[in-house]
């Protein structure tokens, strides 16, 4: 985890990568109840980006733990966004559609602008990894002015 701070205008944020226990019975949904209760212990209160290879779907109730304890998906709040799942586990999903498992929640005190989901198909057709990248545009809302960052996961 890390906060950042902008020099120009002093508006900070609190960024976490994530990266959860792909078959852990327990273990998510234990590991996501600690982001939500320790969320303004970790980030003082500040808005928080976390983003990563949850390894969960939205239906499992790891996902519902997160967004009921405050945390919002991004794909379902951006301006623009896309509704393709990343997870293509190397363009061999049963079905051939990818499926959710990478996401970038949001708090309060964000707002985002696009959410897309990155097609990385080489030009030979492999691709660099099991998942696809997410990405976000989303801006810091402060007091005064509106911040853009960019989040990639």
């Amino acid at each position: 985890w890390v906060k950042l701070k902008d020099k120009e205008t002093g508006s900070a944020f609190f960024a976490m990568p994530i990266h959860l226990a792909p078959e852990s019975g327990s273990v998510r949904p234990n590991g996501c109840r600690m982001l939500v209760e320790r969320r303004e212990e970790l980030s003082g209160g500040l808005p928080v980006i976390m983003g990563g290879d949850y390894n969960f779907g939205l239906t499992e109730n790891s996902y519902t733990i997160l967004t009921e304890g405050g945390y919002v998906d991004s794909r379902f709040v951006a301006e623009n966004t896309t509704y393709d799942g990343s997870f293509q586990n190397f363009g061999n999903v049963e079905g051939g559609k990818a499926l959710f498992c990478d996401y970038i929640f949001t708090t309060e005190g964000i707002q985002v602008e696009s959410f897309a989901v990155v097609d990385d198909i080489t030009s030979d057709g492999a691709h660099a990894s099991d998942h696809n990248p997410v990405t976000a545009v989303i801006y810091i809302v402060g007091n005064c002015e509106t911040h853009r960052v960019r989040s990639q996961s």
